[in-house]
């Protein structure tokens, strides 16, 4: 199975790997609220063990969904799936848009809909049946585009032609709140004319390759080139993020995304520390376990890390909260939680034992 190094045997490690999955799936479903929704936390160190304030979003649900598709078929699972999905969809706005806050949240009136959390929780939602009209908000997404053919992030007014009407009708909400807009771009690390590399990585998986997303691909590939993953984008200020997300696609059939897999795979395992884990946090062991398979690797190397993460995993099936994206280049703050940690260790978790099955 391995191209680097002799295998440690499945079977001993199987039925660790099975006990650490099923516990992490209790901790989800024990901590999902009656609504459906994941809690989340902002905080301003990445290990969040400073101050914390919990927060209503919409991206955990479709985060730790999306994670936990491969897991489907039991009882737990599957529970956890319908009550996110019904969540999500009762947070659907004009056109099949999301914001990023939940409709009862206070900045909900104020921060845009964002293609973002409407890329992945339209996935989501397709993979779980669920009906949505994604016509309007995959043209919506088209009509969003710069004039080099990547994706602006926010749903908001600008001084440019637009025909679809469901864009004017979204922008125009600004106008309701007029002078507090004005504040929220302001303040804010985010400009009406953002354009980053995971969010147009997002609406890839989601809108899949066709000739309006073309131009996403060779972008995505620059970035790798250039070495500059660690600045592509406003919220996702970590490597193994911004690897975990392009992988994704290369695990989607992009294989034009293959020019830039030996220098992921590389990068990663040079980030792999003594103990198994890779980078700073178990949160990154498993973007970076989950971004290996992707990409199609084998090394022992994935094992190695699979087996920190069963080790770092708590008493009640959670591992640790780490910051997976943040609120603007400066890193003023952070948001995670053991929730969604949670949900990308079971990921790894699963593509790992389905990598086996493969074999």
């Amino acid at each position: 199975m391995y191209t680097n190094g002799a295998s440690l045997e499945f079977k001993n490690i199987e039925e660790k790997l099975n006990h650490a999955i099923k516990r992490g799936i209790a901790y989800l479903d024990s901590h999902q609220l009656a609504n459906g929704e994941f809690i989340l936390y902002m905080s301003d160190d990445d290990a969040m063990q400073e101050w914390n304030l919990p927060d209503s979003t919409i991206f955990p649900a479709a985060l730790i969904g999306t994670c936990l598709l491969s897991l489907r078929g039991e009882e737990k699972v599957e529970n956890i799936l319908m009550k996110a999905a019904y969540f999500l969809h009762y947070q659907m706005d004009r056109a099949g848009t999301w914001n990023h806050y939940t409709i009862l949240h206070r900045w909900r009136k104020l921060c845009p809909q964002d293609l973002d959390d409407t890329a992945c929780v339209s996935y989501f939602l397709k993979k779980m049946g669920f009906d949505i009209p994604t016509k309007s908000n995959q043209q919506l997404a088209i009509d969003n585009r710069r004039s080099d053919g990547l994706f602006y992030t926010w749903i908001t007014f600008r001084w440019r032609f637009n025909k679809n009407l469901h864009y004017w009708y979204l922008a125009a909400r600004e106008l309701k709140h007029f002078l507090k807009s004005l504040i929220f771009w302001h303040t804010h690390q985010c400009t009406r004319y953002d354009v980053d590399a995971v969010v147009n990585a997002n609406i890839l998986h989601y809108m899949e390759k066709r000739k309006e997303t073309e131009a996403i691909i060779p972008y995505l590939v620059n970035i790798i080139k250039t070495e500059r993953e660690g600045d592509c984008d406003t919220w996702y200020r970590n490597e193994f993020t911004v690897y975990y997300f392009i992988c994704r696609n290369m695990n989607n059939g992009f294989t034009e995304l293959n020019t830039i897999k030996n220098e992921i795979i590389d990068r990663i395992l040079e980030k792999q520390n003594p103990d198994g884990s890779f980078g700073v946090s178990v949160l990154d062991t498993a973007l970076g376990v989950s971004s290996l398979i992707y990409s199609g690797y084998k090394g022992i190397e994935i094992e190695k890390g699979i087996k920190h993460i069963i080790e770092t995993q708590h008493e009640y099936g959670n591992w640790d909260r780490w910051a997976f994206y943040y609120g603007g280049p400066k890193k003023l703050s952070c948001f995670g939680s053991e929730e969604l940690t949670t949900g990308f260790c079971l990921e790894a978790l699963a593509n790992f034992k389905n990598l086996y099955k493969s074999e």
